[in-house]
């Protein structure tokens, strides 16, 4: 009866302990697929941030060309040579800093597409670290059963030929190994 009941109590703290295993591998998992639900909403908000950073320089461009014009045409000069040139230049520089806006966010989307790429990965990895856990804490507690009552540790397996039930212990502190009434040699 002891033995049954040792077997049933290591048996349900196996069982709890799996489950905890796994239930804390999966609020990890969910922790790190939120995360990675957070990134994914970064790159939409880098993608409209780029975007209204681009609308925002071109408005600027058509304000700056309109500018140059309009105090070359108040000049009297003729829009060729050197202000045609400068004007060119800008147009340049302000194209320049649009290709560089959109390579910069396009640089910031792909780091956090990597991130994603790895918090989705290791959300998997923990999911599956915890079944593995699980599995390891009931195959060591089954082995342990399983050599326990094939040495006959779990609570006594009955009584010796002299009498004395297995698994007690004498009073010296060693392993009942028979009746210790009938020494050898008496």
């Amino acid at each position: 009866m002891a033995g049954t009941t040792s077997t049933l109590l290591l048996t349900a703290m196996t069982v709890s302990q799996a489950g905890l295993q796994i239930v804390s591998a999966r609020r990890e998992a969910k922790a790190l697929e939120y995360n990675a639900k957070l990134e994914q909403q970064r790159i939409k908000a880098l993608d409209i941030s780029r975007d209204i950073e681009l609308r925002k320089q071109a408005k600027e461009k058509r304000a700056f060309v309109a500018r140059q014009k309009a105090l070359v045409g108040k000049s009297g000069i003729a829009l060729a040579g050197s202000p045609l040139t400068v004007i060119n230049d800008t147009l340049y520089e302000f194209a320049m800093d649009a290709a560089t806006t959109a390579f910069n966010y396009s640089i910031e989307k792909s780091q956090s597409v990597g991130r994603i790429e790895q918090l989705e990965m290791a959300a998997s990895g923990t999911r599956a670290q915890g079944y593995m856990g699980a599995a390891g804490t009931i195959m060591k507690s089954a082995a342990s059963i399983y050599g326990s009552k094939a040495s006959g540790n779990m609570g006594g397996g009955g009584r010796s030929r002299f009498g004395n039930v297995y698994g007690s212990n004498t009073p010296s502190g060693v392993r009942d190994m028979g009746n210790y009434s009938r020494l050898p040699g008496k």
